[in-house]
């Protein structure tokens, strides 16, 4: 990586599914006006999937997406990341909460199982809304640190056991919510 390199990271098991044409255009319009930023995919189970859902735009930017696969030291790569980019999904609260702890502010979409440790401003409904947050923390580096500081404040004081149960029970009452509407 370059000395000036931007790195930003997602990490899961099922990013073959999950990094889904939204997240790419996300990537892409971010990658393609910032050419320091280096995008980290961890946990890939299915590689060629993943570079294939990436499709052409990508093929000028393929040194710059890392595929990494299932990694022990997964918190040293986390910790290592400028910001953890987090896509739609309902799950990633551990690697998300890896990441916070060691000093890497998290940007997701809310509902999402992290929402208990994460700060509002970190948090997005719209792609749009996304793609800005993440490009001001890329081009911002006060507000990054700011961002980040917040973040870790948040995730010490709100990340307990009580409160990660609450978020918990809260997205299982709205998935039961939606069976019944079924």
């Amino acid at each position: 990586l370059q000395d000036d390199a931007f790195v930003v990271v997602t990490a899961g098991n099922r990013l073959d599914r999950e990094v889904d044409p939204e997240f790419v255009e996300i990537m892409a319009t971010l990658m393609e006006a910032n050419p320091n930023v280096v995008w980290m995919l961890m946990g890939i189970q299915n590689e060629p999937v993943i570079r294939h859902n990436l499709g052409q735009r990508f093929e000028a930017m393929a040194e710059r997406v890392l595929c990494k696969g299932y990694v022990r030291e997964i918190g040293d790569y986390l910790s290592l990341s400028d910001v953890y980019a987090n896509p739609r999904r309902t799950g990633g609260a551990v690697s998300m909460a890896l990441a916070v702890y060691g000093n890497t502010p998290v940007l997701s979409f809310y509902g999402n199982d992290a929402c208990n440790f994460l700060i509002d401003e970190m948090m997005q409904d719209s792609a749009e809304a996304y793609g800005a947050k993440l490009a001001e923390l890329a081009v911002n580096k006060a507000h990054l640190a700011d961002v980040t500081r917040q973040q870790q404040t948040r995730f010490e004081a709100g990340h307990t056991v009580e409160a990660s149960a609450a978020d918990l029970e809260t997205h299982l009452n709205a998935a039961r919510a939606d069976w019944h509407k079924a």
